[in-house]
Formats: C-alpha cells, sequence, structure tokens
C-alpha cells in the first residue's frame, strides 16, 4: 500500500532557501527530505531544558504569589479584628454618652 503525501508551502527568502539547499548538500539529500527531518526527527534536547527552566521559573512566581496572597489574607484578618475592636469601644463610648449623670452610680 503506497503512502499518500501532501504538499506544505512554506514561504522563505531567496537566501533561507539557498541556505536550506546547503545544508541538505551537505547532509547528502533532497531538501524536502532535510525539511522533513528538521521538523519531525530532529531531537532538540537544549530547548527541553530551556522549557523546564521556564516552568520552573513560573512554578516559583505561582508559588511567591500564593505566599503573598496568604500575607494579604492574613492582614486582612487582622484589619477584621481592629475594626471589631474598635467598633465594639465606639459602641461603648455611646452607651456610656447616652447615660445620665446620675445613672453612673
Amino acid at each position: 500500500m503506497s503512502e499518500k503525501m501532501t504538499v506544505l508551502n512554506i514561504r522563505i527568502s531567496l537566501d533561507e532557501k539557498n541556505e536550506l539547499k546547503d545544508r541538505a548538500e551537505k547532509e547528502g539529500v533532497s531538501v524536502s527530505s532535510y525539511a522533513r527531518n528538521l521538523l519531525f526527527l530532529e531531537y532538540n534536547a537544549k530547548d527541553i531544558e530551556d522549557n523546564t527552566v521556564v516552568i520552573q521559573e513560573k512554578d516559583e512566581r505561582i508559588s511567591d504569589l500564593k505566599n503573598q496572597i496568604d500575607d494579604y489574607k492574613k492582614q486582612i484578618e487582622q484589619l477584621h479584628t481592629i475594626i471589631l475592636a474598635t467598633q465594639k469601644d465606639n459602641q461603648l463610648l455611646i452607651e456610656q454618652k447616652n447615660k445620665r449623670w446620675w445613672k453612673f452610680w
């Protein structure tokens, strides 16, 4: 059974085309075979290492942001506590202010 082939058109400059042609000739293959090898068969471990570094940096950044969020939550909780205490103090002052002088004894 024969394999079906299709055409992939890629727009490149004349200089880029000549560069690909020179590289293919050095490898001893046609330009199509060389391009196919570049697209599918070449395995570049350096790119994978770079991606893992990027992923690690993103994970570290996410971790830092989560820590910041936790800190903000603690600060908000402390502010709520302060506000509630202040409201209670104000309520006591209002209640005391409304009393007549003879009710203090």
